[in-house]
């Protein structure tokens, strides 16, 4: 189960399950807010497909009039649905710290035993930024580069300093983040375009970054950008 970013560790396992062949059940029930901000969306399509153990199930909790699939949060009625046996099952979980809490809450009072859910956090209060710090300085920032939020339509200035996920926050952009250290994936959105440097400590694969996604933790624009936010 997985919110947003939070299928970055998900998927890694649900990879390995495909690559080995493995003979289990997997239940894959993921939340995302539009159905745009499906992460890997044709490649967990291609895998159930694919693999008859691998049964996908996405609900879409903001507006999305065209989705024809499961619509809210997960709830017990969803979770009842999609796992009836629910007791039975080991449950790994990954995504916001809040929807985390809500949906182990859930899953206890459906029946799930503690020892069978297992989190993934990746919270360091060290590295939470300080809510004194001048976000006007962020908001003021002149730089030579311009950075386009597409779906927002917002396109701010910034210089090499600022990082993508402070500059979207400061300028009420909202991109889920837990460890702000490169590690717990959290952050990942998609560079449309331009060029970003992103630190060696982010621990993003190959493969997504190909696919043109970043930390935005990690992530400093290095000329003119548009972000898929």
């Amino acid at each position: 189960m997985a919110a947003g970013s939070g299928i970055v560790p998900i998927m890694s396992m649900l990879r390995w399950v495909a690559d080995i062949d493995a003979r289990v059940e997997v239940k894959l029930l993921l939340s995302f807010r539009t159905p745009a901000d499906i992460i890997y969306r044709q490649e967990l399509e291609l895998l159930a497909g694919r693999h008859e153990n691998i049964d996908l199930k996405v609900t879409i909790t903001g507006d999305a009039p065209d989705w024809r699939g499961h619509s809210g949060r997960i709830d017990a009625a969803l979770l009842a649905e999609t796992v009836p046996d629910l007791p039975q099952w080991q449950v790994f979980l990954c995504g916001p710290e809040s929807f985390m809490e809500s949906v182990t809450a859930t899953l206890k009072a459906q029946g799930a035993a503690e020892q069978n859910i297992h989190v993934e956090h990746f919270i360091d209060q060290s590295q939470q930024p300080d809510p004194r710090f001048a976000l006007e300085k962020i908001r003021n920032n002149q730089g030579r580069h311009r950075v386009l939020f597409a779906r927002s339509g917002l396109t701010v200035r910034c210089d090499e300093s600022i990082n993508l996920l402070d500059l979207a926050q400061a300028h009420g952009i909202t991109i889920d983040s837990d460890c702000r250290t490169g590690s717990c994936g959290q952050c990942m959105v998609r560079c449309l375009k331009g060029r970003i440097d992103m630190s060696a400590q982010a621990e993003i694969g190959p493969k997504d970054k190909q696919a043109g996604w970043i930390y935005s933790c990690c992530a400093t624009a290095k000329s003119d950008v548009v972000l898929d936010l």
